[in-house]
């Protein structure tokens, strides 16, 4: 089933670790999101949240991915441990698609990945006074 579903194929990470239901909602938020009157970042904020993950952030992308214009950091559950996502925006297409971890690279997925530690960092120190 999985091999006909384009958007969790490109997301490899998402099917071995990741909630699949949060994955297709996400995905479907995204291909309905009407890009030409609503910001990319509003749209992938409005996804992530409705699939119950979070946008880290979102930054022009000129040098991460050829086609994209702006890609995005989005954290979905994943059964325990939340599970890192990327969303861009397709340049002169106004169409939003996931990236899998290997189009972004692994600098971008460490920075990514490095932000998700901060901030579980930084809401542990202020939760509990420790760090």
């Amino acid at each position: 089933m999985a091999d006909n579903l384009t958007p969790l194929v490109r997301s490899p990470e998402l099917l071995r670790t990741g909630d699949p239901f949060a994955a297709l909602d996400f995905q479907l938020r995204l291909d309905l999101s009407d890009v030409e009157h609503r910001s990319f970042e509003e749209c992938v904020r409005d996804a992530a949240r409705a699939a119950g993950g979070t946008l880290l952030f979102e930054m022009p992308d000129g040098l991460i991915a050829d086609g994209i214009e702006r890609v995005a950091a989005v954290s979905l559950p994943g059964g325990g441990k939340d599970v890192l996502v990327f969303a861009g925006l397709e340049a002169g297409e106004k169409r939003i698609r996931l990236m899998g971890r290997e189009e972004v690279g692994e600098r971008f997925f460490g920075f990514a990945n490095a932000y998700v530690s901060l901030l579980k960092r930084l809401e542990n120190k202020l939760l509990t006074g420790s760090a």
